[in-house]
Parts: C-alpha cells; structure tokens; sequence
C-alpha cells in the first residue's frame, strides 16, 4: 500500500477503536473501572491509604463513574475526527493527524503505566493497566510510523481555510486553555462540577482519568490546528461539522451534569423538612368529626 493508503487505514482504525470505546465508556464506565479493580474491596486495618478500613461511598463511585464518562465522550471526538479526516483523503492533512493522535495514545500509556502505584491507586495492577493500554500502544505505534513517513512527503495544500476554519481554530485554541484546568488542575475540576470524592482510592482513581480526558482535549484541539495548517478546504469544513456535532454533545452533557449535582432529591423528607402549617383551615372539618362519631 502507498502511504495514503496506510494513513487512510490508521485513521480508520483510530475511528473505530475510538468510536468503541466511547459507546463502552459513557453507557457502560464500570466497563473500565471493572478491569481495574474499582472500586477496591476494604482493606484491612493498617492497610494502604489514610482510610484503609473504609471502601469508597456512594458519591465516591458516582463521581469516578462521571470521570469515566467524560473520558467517554471525548472519545467520540477523537473518532469524528479520524473518521472525517479519512473519508476526505487527503494525503497530508491524514498524515498530521495521525501523527498527533498517535503522540496522544503513546502519552496516554506513558501516563497510565507511571501512575501504577501511586497514592489512592495501589489497588491497580500492572497488568490490569496492561490490558488497556497494549492496544492503544499498538496503535500508536502504527499512527506514528505511518503520520511521521507521510508528513515528510507531503505537504499543506495551501487552499482557502475560509471562515469555518477561522471559528474551528478560534474554538480550538479555547478548548486548550480549558484541557489546562483538568490536566494540572484536577480539584478545581472536581469543585466546578461538584464531584464528592473522599476516599483515597476514588480520588487517584478519578485523577487519572480526569487528566487523560484533558490530554485528550488538548491533542484533539491541536489535530483540527494541524487540520487547518494542512490547509486542504474540504477536510477542514469535513472536520468542521464533526467538530460542531462533538462540543453540541459534550456542552449538552455538562449541563445535565452541573444541573444533576445541584438537583438533590430528599431522600427522607420526614426527618428533613420542617413541616408548614396549613394556612387555611378546613371550614367542614367540624362536620367531618360529627359525621366520625
């Protein structure tokens, strides 16, 4: 195969693994978090963490499940925008994306593996991390052979990027500076959205993925740059509606969830709620108690 060929295949691929994992990840997280163990059965006394004897509470699996979720969906970013980049075809504009999303993976899995260990996440095994990560290095080895060969042979097209490419890369640049806050921010992540996260092991578990969402995120926004730099106009305004469809979707979910974490339906409102005195009494109670005797 000549290397459009090849690029067109990884990005292909990418689609589908990404398309995939998005489906598993936002309907099913404990899909994830089943393969790594969470959330940890109580430990003994004097075992790891600063609460050792306690598992993780309700809003602690919550939270961590709302982590998995949002690494969900940025999936799905991911796949629109291999899928649309391939199905243009440009030589080039396949190259650099390939080659980003492949650095992306290979971080993810450097990231992933150097966490194993670590405070809150000493339940993790490494071949628990293995099983997810081996197919996204295979993968990233293959996008980067195959984006670094076609970006040294090709070149930008230098076609009009007309305004669609303008607004991309205006929202591009934002989404980066947002990638900023859960990548070195994680607990003023958690503040915004209200996640209740006490026990250790929820904690290391939700910083892990809250940080490789906000890697996603930022080497997302840094393809569709490298989108508009290949200049070719067809992939930009294919990338464009793929684009749009993705931060309508993500804007939509964290609305319903700042919305869900303010909504706190009284599970018990005898022993909550002081109650209101009637302010109009009854004209017919007095009849009522006649008519009782």
């Amino acid at each position: 195969m000549g290397y459009n060929d090849d690029a067109t295949l990884a990005l292909r691929l990418c689609g589908a693994v990404c398309l995939i994992r998005s489906c598993m990840y936002t309907i099913y997280p404990d899909t994830l978090t089943s393969i790594i163990g969470y959330p940890p059965a109580p430990a003994a006394a004097g075992g790891w963490g600063k609460k050792a004897g306690i598992g993780p509470s309700d809003d602690d699996v919550q939270s961590v499940m709302v982590a998995v979720q949002f690494y969900g969906l940025v999936q799905g970013g991911l796949a629109g925008l291999c899928l649309a980049t391939a199905r243009i075809g440009h030589e080039y504009t396949m190259s650099v994306v390939s080659t980003v999303l492949g650095t992306l993976f290979l971080a993810l899995c450097a990231f992933a593996t150097s966490m194993i260990g670590t405070e809150g996440l000493e339940y993790v095994s490494a071949g628990d991390v293995n099983k997810v990560i081996a197919p996204l290095a295979l993968l990233s080895a293959y996008m980067l052979y195959v984006g670094v060969s076609g970006v040294r042979k090709g070149a930008p097209a230098g076609e009009p990027i007309g305004n669609s490419g303008k607004m991309m890369a205006v929202v591009s640049v934002l989404a980066i500076l947002q990638a900023l806050v859960p990548i070195f921010f994680v607990e003023k992540h958690f503040a915004t959205y209200g996640m209740a996260i006490a026990h250790p092991s929820s904690e290391g578990t939700a910083k892990l993925m809250v940080t490789m969402w906000g890697m996603c995120i930022a080497a997302g926004s840094i393809a569709r740059l490298g989108v508009i730099y290949a200049g070719h106009t067809d992939s930009i305004y294919a990338n464009c509606r793929a684009f749009v469809i993705y931060m309508s979707e993500m804007c939509g979910v964290m609305v319903m969830v700042s919305v869900s974490r303010d909504f706190d339906p009284d599970p018990n409102p005898k022993s909550n709620r002081k109650s209101i005195p009637n302010p109009r009494p009854n004209p017919n109670a007095n009849q009522l108690k006649s008519l009782g005797k």
